[in-house]
């Protein structure tokens, strides 16, 4: 269906056609409708030739009308209407006899929203209020965001890398399809595929893209978007430059933050734009570098951050390749202190900004009717398993923020539906009414609605050699709500299976767990049937690596200088090795909640597999901590 814009209402008249009794009485004429998606208020022009007027409307296809009363005046409000729907309506004159003349229209309560993505850059969970973060860091309005819209607390990219990323939110599409699989082949990107912005222009809206392009937001040189506003330059740069519509790079007067440029860019289109607004609004934060004004530079400063046991690197059971890596894929506790902070400051400066964004949308009245999408390309290791980066197919680094603030689909509230990035362009084309039905993903209006069902969620990334990455191995990951299987592209089978339910931090590789081989099987396949759906496979190249295996190995685990514990893995009776040494010897959970105190052996049988803590305290009070995993 072509919609045609009118401020604030799409409305379609058709055919307006008399159908005549014995009276001929002539059609209503200067008709005009105000609109919502859920009513309409007709006016027309009085004739002094009728005696009074109805109503009559009913869904198209339905066989019985809803009437008005007489009336006796030009105008009536419809209140009942639901959105989405078309419905026949009848403008009825009647004559003093009570002969009447009926003309039908028809009426499509489709109203075309404005759609926003506000698209961040290695945004992980735990940066906001409403993701996690730490209570001293403040974002109301992307909070606000998340209160009012849906929360999806389970979506995830399907690659978790920039370019890569971006080519499928874009597309719809799977990296094997799009031709972006890293970074360095940005150029490869598949330009007979269909682009969201294009997609949405040819339907009549407005498109807009506004900061880091990552070359595929702009592949077709700009035309399916009617305006381009690029970020040329890194966050942190002493100058910063823009280029307009393809134009040469140029100053933005005397700023020096991009956020500020960009989103007040952002505000001008709102104000500027009377037809509906597509606007990817692809930000930089919290990226390194940051940058922000003051007074947001010296925010948290005096504030102290918790690491917590998942930043301990795997001590069994992990990939040989994940501990040698370049050096800057590990920091230090002080260096990621000041990581962290200053991703807050960027959030906190970020939030402010989009809080004017909220303020300009509401006061041209546009809040409304505009679908708002909170989101990022990818999510980021911030030390958790002592790792600092993407890539990894760990959750911390494949789950990304999802607020959708659109009433008219999802109530306010919080949904646990595995949600993917690839859903992006199927939900936004079916809010513009378009469907595709070569995409690689759904519609997340659908998924809530119940319509479709996902079972498992689905991430990978492909072996590469750019950005000295050649010693990391490819990976591909699949997960529900209870296990997570990931299978890495090394010359021997390597793998890890969490058990999501117990050990939501991913901190016990299960693989080799006896009584879960059936299941580990099970995902085994559904892993590769989702492989084959997306067209990907592990890549030829394998990496000389392995599974580090202490047990085989009869190496011991995690050992401290007086204290140390075995078998570690284990079940049953624990050796606790150096107990004389030490006051007392307290069992703790991953949290450091207390459990019990233990002597020089215990029976840990009744212990859910998981992470636990050794903490034991000397006669001159020197502590020592020893991790201790429970598994059968």
């Amino acid at each position: 269906m072509k919609f045609i814009a009118l401020p604030a209402l799409l409305l379609l008249l058709m055919s307006i056609q008399p159908v005549y009794s014995q009276c001929s009485l002539p059609a209503p004429t200067n008709l005009q409708s105000t609109m919502t998606a859920e009513s309409a208020l007709l006016k027309w022009k009085l004739s002094q030739s009728v005696s009074y007027y109805k109503v009559r409307y009913r869904k198209t296809g339905d066989a019985i009308w809803i009437s008005s009363p007489q009336l006796n005046v030009s105008n009536y409000t419809i209140s009942d209407l639901q959105p989405g729907t078309s419905y026949d309506l009848r403008v009825v004159p009647y004559c003093s006899n009570g002969q009447q003349g009926a003309y039908t229209f028809k009426l499509d309560t489709t109203i075309m929203p404005n759609i926003i993505i506000l698209y961040l850059d290695d945004a992980p969970n735990g940066l906001t209020g409403a993701t996690g973060a730490p209570d001293f860091v403040e974002t109301p309005n992307i909070d606000l965001i998340a209160k009012n819209g849906m929360n999806f607390t389970n979506n995830s990219c399907l690659i978790s890398l920039c370019a890569p990323s971006r080519a499928v939110m874009i597309t719809g599409r799977a990296p094997a399809r799009t031709g972006v699989k890293d970074n360095s082949t940005q150029q490869n990107f598949n330009l007979s595929l269909p682009t969201l912005s294009e997609q949405l222009q040819q339907a009549g809206i407005y498109t807009a893209v506004l900061g880091k392009f990552h070359d595929v937001f702009d592949a077709h040189n700009g035309t399916d978007w009617n305006y381009r506003y690029e970020s040329v330059t890194a966050q942190g740069s002493a100058t910063i430059k823009f280029s307009r519509n393809g134009g040469p790079a140029k100053k933005a007067g005397n700023d020096s933050v991009i956020t500020k440029v960009l989103i007040d860019t952002a505000i001008a289109l709102v104000h500027q734009t009377s037809q509906p607004l597509f606007l990817l609004l692809s930000l930089r934060d919290p990226h390194t570098p940051t940058k922000v004004p003051v007074p947001f530079n010296h925010y948290y400063d005096n504030e102290t951050i918790s690491f917590g046991v998942n930043t301990l690197p795997y001590s069994n059971l992990y990939p040989s390749f994940l501990y040698e890596l370049p050096n800057k894929n590990y920091k230090d506790a002080t260096q990621m202190t000041e990581i962290l902070k200053n991703q807050y400051r960027a959030m906190a400066y970020l939030d402010s900004r989009i809080g004017d964004l909220l303020n300009a949308l509401s006061t041209t009245g546009k809040l409304e009717h505009t679908l708002l999408l909170f989101t990022s390309d990818n999510g980021f290791m911030n030390d958790e398993h002592g790792l600092y980066g993407k890539r990894h197919p760990y959750h911390e680094s494949v789950i990304a923020p999802l607020h959708i603030w659109y009433n008219e689909w999802f109530p306010s509230g919080t949904s646990e539906l595995l949600t993917s990035s690839i859903d992006l362009y199927t939900t936004i084309l079916r809010a513009a009414g378009i469907t595709d039905s070569n995409s690689d993903g759904i519609s997340i209006k659908d998924l809530y609605d119940g319509n479709v069902l996902r079972t498992m969620a689905y991430s990978s990334t492909g072996y590469t050699t750019e950005d000295n990455f050649q010693d990391m191995a490819s990976s591909r990951t699949g997960w529900d709500a209870d296990y997570k299987l990931i299978q890495y592209g090394c010359s021997q089978v390597t793998e890890a299976f969490f058990n999501l339910q117990n050990d939501p931090q991913e901190l016990v590789n299960l693989i080799n767990k006896p009584s879960l081989q059936s299941v580990i099987q099970e995902y085994r396949e559904s892993l590769n049937d989702l492989a084959a759906h997306y067209g990907d496979t592990l890549p030829g190249t394998l990496l000389n690596c392995h599974l580090v295996d202490n047990n085989r190995n009869g190496q011991a685990l995690n050992q401290h200088d007086a204290l140390s514990i075995y078998p570690n893995p284990g079940n049953g009776r624990i050796t606790v090795e150096g107990f004389e040494n030490f006051l007392h010897v307290e069992l703790r959970s991953v949290i450091g909640s207390h459990i019990e105190y233990i002597k020089e052996s215990f029976d840990c049988s009744h212990l859910p597999d998981g992470l636990y803590l050794i903490h034991a305290i000397s006669a001159s009070g020197v502590p020592a901590n020893v991790t201790f995993i429970k598994q059968e």
